[in-house]
């Protein structure tokens, strides 16, 4: 029979309503640490998630935790302004018609180097 594994910590299993509270506790002129105590969420975490709530204008839809940066890269992209957007693509057409040029030359040269081959 599989063993069950049993979990050691509370590590990832504090849920965002108990750093919410804990928030309006130190914003009510608790502690940091007595907040942090009362609710059962590490001080430190509790320090963290005060700073990006305050940093943000204290939203309540405050994100907590890793960030992919697939997830970052793509809400960035949304805020480029139409000219930006449009020089980008600018540059882009122009990659690609300087590497339809460079594949043209290697062409070119592949052709010259099988008549050279025929010469021999």
């Amino acid at each position: 029979m599989p063993r069950v594994r049993v979990r050691k910590t509370l590590r990832a299993q504090i849920d965002l309503l108990q750093y919410k509270n804990a928030y309006e506790e130190v914003k009510a002129g608790y502690s940091l640490r007595t907040a942090a105590e009362k609710h059962g969420v590490n001080h430190c975490s509790l320090l963290r998630y005060v700073r990006k709530r305050d940093a943000s204008g204290g939203e309540e839809n405050q994100d907590m935790g890793y960030k992919a940066l697939v997830v970052a890269c793509y809400s960035s992209f949304n805020i480029v302004t139409e000219n930006v957007r449009l020089r980008l693509i600018k540059v882009i057409v122009k990659f690609i018609k300087t590497l339809k040029t460079v594949i043209k030359v290697i062409v070119k040269f592949i052709k010259t180097l099988k008549t050279d081959v025929k010469m021999l």
